[in-house]
């Protein structure tokens, strides 16, 4: 049985709280950014063949698992993406609706799309090509990873060298971790400025609180229906949960 630690240094922060300096000429954009918007057609097929080598996997494996009448995969494709380290994501959630899980400090982002088909994705890789208007972030993305390379960094140092070597005769404790942020991102109420009145202030505010409400109502609700989905895959392998 293994031990449970009592501190995770392996686990990433899903969210990064920060300060961002406010570039009001928009910054300098990133070396490679500028050469994926340079180089579209080649950026874009490498991003489409990527997404579509997952989807193909992904359907396999849920295809494999309903043969072989083992319980469901929560629905979702998990993505390991590249981007410049300390990128803003708010991109991820706004133009391509990705549920940020994790991001780590050299620029890999774990994701997770609801779109089984990255349908949607791939439309905006192919509208990238042909200079539409939104779909510049494109060029933020550097690329898709396989999924050996996103298990290697959800899993502990300890439990990935173990990984091939599980068997179902022995007994395993696991500390997980679930993301329930879905994708909606909330920002906070931005200062009082120096032209707007006290109704002015009082209204916005008014709409941030009502704003903040919906986010957490949403957020409660992810919660709850993840939480059912780890019983239900759990109790399926004769297992035990035990929430923290």
């Amino acid at each position: 049985m293994l031990q449970r630690d009592k501190e995770f240094p392996h686990l990433p922060f899903p969210l990064k709280i920060k300060g961002h300096a406010r570039l009001y000429g928009g910054g300098k954009a990133p070396d490679q950014e500028k050469l994926n918007k340079e180089n579209r057609q080649v950026h874009a097929q490498n991003l489409t063949r990527s997404a579509r080598n997952i989807v193909e996997a992904w359907t396999g494996r849920r295809l494999s698992r309903d043969l072989g009448r083992l319980p469901p995969l929560p629905k979702g494709v998990p993505l390991l993406l590249q981007v410049e380290p300390d990128t803003d994501l708010e991109f991820l959630r706004s133009s391509f609706k990705f549920e940020v899980v994790s991001e780590q400090e050299d620029g890999f982002v774990i994701v997770s799309s609801e779109d089984l088909d990255l349908t949607a994705f791939l439309q905006k890789v192919e509208d990238f090509t042909k200079e539409k208007w939104g779909t510049g972030t494109t060029a933020k993305i550097y690329g898709l990873h396989d999924d050996p390379q996103r298990l290697d960094r959800i899993l502990s140092d300890s439990l990935r060298d173990k990984w091939p070597t599980i068997s179902d005769d022995k007994i395993y404790v696991f500390d997980i971790g679930v993301e329930c942020l879905g994708t909606i991102s909330f920002s906070e109420l931005d200062d009082r400025k120096k032209d707007e009145t006290d109704e002015q202030y009082q209204a916005r505010r008014l709409r941030w609180e009502a704003r903040r409400k919906e986010a957490h109502e949403a957020w409660d609700e992810i919660k709850i229906k993840r939480e059912e989905e780890i019983e239900s895959f759990v109790n399926a392998y004769k297992a035990w949960l035990r929430q923290l």
